[in-house]
């Protein structure tokens, strides 16, 4: 159904001036001044520490390269990083787009980018299955292939997966836009995408996804909330149940699991089915070490951004020197921002919707609330751009409405 509603005139006023402090900017801003202060603790207390002998890879030879790529830049370029994934994505939207005009056509520009990407993947999948080719990554990669694997147009299958739920999520605002009902034909596309993905890292991400909307509906107790979350944990169960009967590829990395700990006591190297993820392995081995020792500070506030690179390097045997940033924004976080940071992160992210969408119908603004966790589940899982974008995209369509009455989709 279609129902009119009122728009909180406050809640867009608070858009009008782009301040850090601004009420929907404050807890990036928190958690990003708590990355500063972490990474002054992390000079002091050794975390960016390299090991002996470490050197930049070989094969990059030119001058402007190696500077990017020396110990004491590489911090400084990840706080830059941040902070311009930030403000270009989730902040300059808003003021870009000065009317419903603007964000209708970038909504538009959503689906139709969604739609391509489903269409290319779906016809690499059948090259694939039809034993003729498939389409690469990227076209700087061509001949990487990724085997029986739905990528589409978002790079390898780890990137699709946050992608094509951003698509989805863009595409219900592109719907609650023009005051229509979103078709639930692309809810099942785009899961069914996601899971073709066989990712990892994909997994972790739903994983995620549902921990936050677990805590998220602990604030808001009832028969009809518990049945929701138990009806969630259990579709989400069931789907990557099916995942992983489906893919041997999943299946490697529990049986790989197996040994991990073993390894990681005895310093030994990772086997080959995990190695590849040392970079979110070592840094959270190491702050296990740090609480059985302990040591809580960097475990509260973390170590500072780029601070996960030097634990990886560190711990690495026999392997070469090289900047790794945890792929998982989840490990990523922790480490480097503490469980503070991760808090805060989080907050980024949820309280936006929460406060943009406060003057919806219960049901609409529970939709929204959903999205936002599950983009937010998916970035944690591997590192993106989603969250912001449709942070972005969320407060610029807010922001243009300013009329009395807002048509939605009940």
């Amino acid at each position: 159904r279609v129902a009119a509603v009122a728009v909180s005139r406050r809640s867009v006023a608070a858009l009008a001036v782009p301040s850090p402090v601004n009420p929907v900017y404050r807890d990036y801003t928190k958690y990003f001044c708590l990355a500063v202060v972490a990474g002054f603790l992390g000079v002091a207390s050794g975390a960016y520490d390299l090991p002996i002998g470490y050197d930049i890879r070989p094969e990059i030879t030119t001058g402007l390269s190696r500077f990017l790529f020396q110990p004491n830049i590489r911090p400084l370029i990840e706080y830059f990083i941040s902070a311009y994934y930030f403000v270009y994505f989730a902040v300059l939207p808003a003021y870009l787009l000065q009317s419903e005009k603007d964000v209708g056509h970038l909504l538009s520009a959503f689906k139709v980018a969604t739609c391509v990407s489903l269409l290319a993947g779906v016809i690499s999948l059948g090259l694939v299955y039809g034993g003729i080719a498939q389409l690469p990554r990227n076209f700087a990669d061509w001949n990487n292939e990724m085997g029986a694997r739905f990528h589409g147009l978002f790079g390898e299958p780890k990137d699709a997966v946050g992608y094509l739920f951003l698509g989805l999520a863009m595409l219900h605002l592109g719907a609650f836009h023009k005051g229509v009902a979103l078709r639930k034909l692309w809810t099942i596309l785009i899961v069914a995408a996601a899971i073709a993905t066989e990712s990892a890292s994909g997994v972790v991400g739903i994983m995620c996804f549902v921990g936050l909307y677990a805590i998220y509906s602990l604030g808001k107790i009832s028969v009809r909330r518990v049945l929701q979350v138990v009806g969630m944990f259990s579709l989400v169960s069931a789907l990557l149940y099916a995942s992983f009967l489906s893919s041997s590829r999943l299946v490697n990395y529990v049986e790989g699991s197996f040994t991990l700990w073993t390894a990681l006591e005895n310093g030994e190297q990772l086997n080959e089915v995990l190695a590849p993820h040392r970079g979110e392995l070592y840094p959270l081995y190491d702050l296990t070490v740090k609480w059985r020792n302990l040591k809580m500070l960097p475990i509260v506030i973390g170590s500072g951004f780029g601070s996960t690179s030097a634990v990886t390097n560190r711990l690495s045997i026999d392997v070469a020197s090289e900047p790794r940033t945890p792929q998982s924004q989840l490990v990523r976080t922790i480490y480097e921002s503490g469980l503070v940071g991760l808090y805060y992160f989080v907050m980024a992210f949820f309280r936006p919707v929460q406060r943009l969408t406060k003057s919806l119908p219960s049901r609409e603004r529970h939709r929204f609330v959903t999205l936002s966790l599950l983009v937010l589940g998916c970035c944690l899982g591997n590192r993106n751009a989603a969250p912001f974008i449709f942070l972005g995209a969320l407060v610029a369509m807010f922001r243009t409405r300013q009329d009395p009455v807002v048509r939605v989709s009940g």
